[in-house]
């Protein structure tokens, strides 16, 4: 098939490899001039594993060019960011659903498929716009950044919302079916529902998995004020069967280009007249944990300030995503302290007043007297910790009996590290 994608960021890349990968030809508008001559020079402009070969097999465009021929489906993949009163501004969805309606490619059957998290009704709103040529599908996304590519190719399930709800059998329906054909994904996976309940479905799935973060991290301030083990309660809470194991890791708290906006969304909705009181205490939750990491590193250090290292940026590992990331804020909040604040990262860039970011994690931990450890990416997992040492001890103003490791992952060996440096854990 012929699939015209309007938005060329993560989900419109991730979206539009993984159908050329099935054999479509594909094509992308945006907005973004810069962004189009990259991808058309065969430059990836995000870090995605798996992404980047796929890049030169599609067709980049201009929203400004008009498309020269038919296309079998128009996807929606555009950015619904949080407005300030936390709903989501779903104008760049209007926008594209206009600039469709524009092509007037009329005499054939023509589906568009909203693959952008829009809350319910959107799929409405943009049938009012296109007019009864075209008609509508909500096809979520469900990608964890940094797996994007398999989360597609191997889904835990694919969501396909149509005005006929529980109809799999309506024409709309069976196109978007037809556009998996060869994916080899199992029948029992395709799920049938409203546009209004595919919407909300990706909204409850995000506030669910943020809110279990959200309670384990408090169920670690907890564990660390009455002296309990936090990893001992992730282990006996995840051996129940009703809940499970997985988003149970306590950590410094969830970011990225979802979670935030999704679940001050859903909040938002819920507080519309339906109560939203888990919600919002998921989001606040989340800022206290953040809060809890700076204490707990100033505590550490004491009155004086030193020099911290952020072994970090990136709001998890796989991906040069620094959306409302964890380290971002601690960052912030140490360097308004006055603290030196270095940091390091494999593939993401930031762009702090007062924070220098090296390119070597050694390098960054040069004359520390901390190293907070906030993304778990593996090379931080096998770290020297004796040449760690040499190089903490080398600053000039260190505080000494102060040079400690922060493990807000709980994941370094704590044998390991404990033999040149002190260590704190969640």
């Amino acid at each position: 098939m012929r699939i015209a994608i309007i938005g060329a960021g993560y989900v419109g890349l991730v979206t539009g490899a993984c159908l050329a990968n099935l054999g479509h030809q594909i094509h992308v508008w945006d907005t973004d001039i810069e962004k189009i001559a990259t991808l058309r020079a065969g430059v990836c402009p995000i870090h995605e594993p798996g992404l980047e070969r796929w890049i030169p097999q599609m067709q980049y465009h201009h929203i400004d060019e008009a498309p020269e021929f038919l296309f079998d489906a128009f996807y929606i993949a555009v950015g619904t960011p949080a407005k300030l009163d936390g709903t989501a501004d779903v104008s760049y969805v209007a926008s594209a659903a206009r600039w469709i309606r524009m092509q007037q490619i009329i005499g054939r059957v023509q589906i568009i498929v909203i693959k952008s998290t829009v809350p319910p009704g959107t799929a409405s709103a943009v049938r009012m716009i296109v007019g009864d040529d075209f008609d509508v599908v909500s096809n979520p996304e469900f990608l964890k950044e940094g797996s994007a590519m398999a989360d597609f190719q191997e889904p835990d399930r694919v969501v396909i919302g149509t005005v006929e709800g529980k109809a799999p059998g309506s024409p709309f329906w069976v196109v978007v079916k037809d556009i998996y054909r060869g994916s080899g994904i199992a029948q029992c996976k395709f799920l049938s529902m409203t546009n209004e309940s595919a919407e909300l479905a990706k909204y409850a799935n995000n506030g669910m998995l943020a809110t279990r973060i959200s309670f384990m991290n408090e169920m670690s301030r907890i564990s660390n004020k009455v002296g309990a083990d936090i990893d001992d309660i992730k282990l006996a809470v995840g051996y129940d069967s009703r809940i499970g194991d997985r988003f149970l890791n306590p950590g410094p708290g969830w970011g990225g280009s979802c979670f935030p906006k999704d679940v001050s969304a859903l909040a938002s909705m819920a507080g519309a007249g339906v109560g939203g009181t888990i919600c919002y205490a998921a989001i606040n939750g989340n800022r206290d944990q953040k809060a809890y990491i700076v204490r707990r590193a100033m505590g550490i250090l004491g009155d004086e300030p030193g020099h911290v290292c952020v072994w970090g940026a990136a709001f998890k590992p796989g991906t040069d995503d620094t959306r409302e990331s964890p380290a971002l804020s601690i960052m912030e909040r140490l360097r308004s302290h006055g603290y030196t604040v270095t940091v390091h990262d494999p593939v993401a860039r930031v762009n702090i007043p007062g924070v220098t970011q090296c390119d070597d994690m050694y390098e960054a931990t040069l004359g520390a007297d901390l190293i907070i450890h906030i993304t778990d990416w593996p090379q931080y997992r096998t770290v020297d910790w004796g040449k760690v040492y040499m190089r903490m001890t080398k600053g000039q103003g260190v505080v000494l009996g102060k040079r400690t490791v922060f493990d807000t992952r709980n994941v370094l060996d704590p044998h390991a590290v404990r033999q040149f440096l002190k260590l704190e854990r969640l």
